[in-house]
């Protein structure tokens, strides 16, 4: 179950979502533009996704407005994608093992925090989500508003830091 903090309008809502840092690292180097998900989020709208690098790093570190989700077989999401997979081909087909539909989420507009955020700073009780959890304004607010933000570099292939290497 998605855990839901706060959050009051069901039409739009701000997300975290957990990925594991390698790939994290991929996406802060510009180098994966597509998360790869079973299931999407319930909301009509999502504002904002924030990124949060799982177990080492156990840290929020970005966040990226969707540009785009797509919907379909394995094979059409990859066909789609696969330049900016940021993920080997085997591994994606083993993520989505038996599985007649997957989704794809555009990243666009990346902001890379310059101080990860440690959650349960803020969370009381965090756990980190299997896969996503909504997030209300306010908690965003104070997320963002808790870290000075990048400027947006990896628009342009470049990143000055790796989740890996983030100590919060």
């Amino acid at each position: 179950m998605n855990a839901i903090i706060g959050l009051v309008n069901q039409d739009e809502a701000d997300v975290l979502i957990s990925i594991k840092p390698k790939y994290v690292d991929k996406i802060l180097r510009g180098e994966k533009k597509f998360e790869f998900r079973k299931a999407v989020f319930k909301t009509k709208r999502v504002r904002k996704v924030f990124i949060y690098s799982s177990a080492p790093v156990q840290c929020i570190v970005a966040s990226f407005e969707v540009e785009d989700i797509l919907q379909g077989s394995p094979n059409k999401i990859w066909a789609d994608c696969k330049e900016f997979a940021g993920i080997e081909e085997e591994a994606y087909f083993d993520y989505f093992n038996n599985r007649e539909q997957a989704y794809s989420i555009k990243i666009k507009n990346l902001n890379i925090f310059k101080e990860p955020i440690r959650p349960s700073k803020h969370i009381e009780g965090f756990k980190a989500p299997q896969s996503y959890m909504y997030v209300d304004r306010n908690l965003a607010k104070v997320l963002e508003g808790s870290s000075s933000v990048r400027k947006s570099i990896v628009n342009r292939g470049m990143s000055r830091a790796c989740a890996t290497s983030f100590a919060c």
